[in-house]
């Protein structure tokens, strides 16, 4: 994968997935929070992992929009 930014969802999960679980002095990912991701279910994962890639693509389209706006 380039070092450009993921634009499509499985570009997303692909960039996620290579980031393995975090590191919290990398990403902030804190040890709680990957202690609690492992008390979800897989459909509960499946569906907080949709959430986030879904946020990513809101945050991405506003970006693109604000850019086009001169912002």
């Amino acid at each position: 994968m380039s070092t450009e930014a993921p634009k499509t969802e499985d570009e997303i999960i692909e960039w996620l997935n290579a980031r393995g679980n975090g590191d919290p002095d990398e990403n902030g990912i804190s040890r709680d929070q990957l202690r609690e991701n492992r008390l979800l279910t897989p459909r509960q994962r499946l569906e907080e992992l949709e959430r986030c890639v879904s946020g990513l693509m809101r945050l991405q389209e506003r970006v693109k929009i604000n850019r086009h706006a001169g912002n």
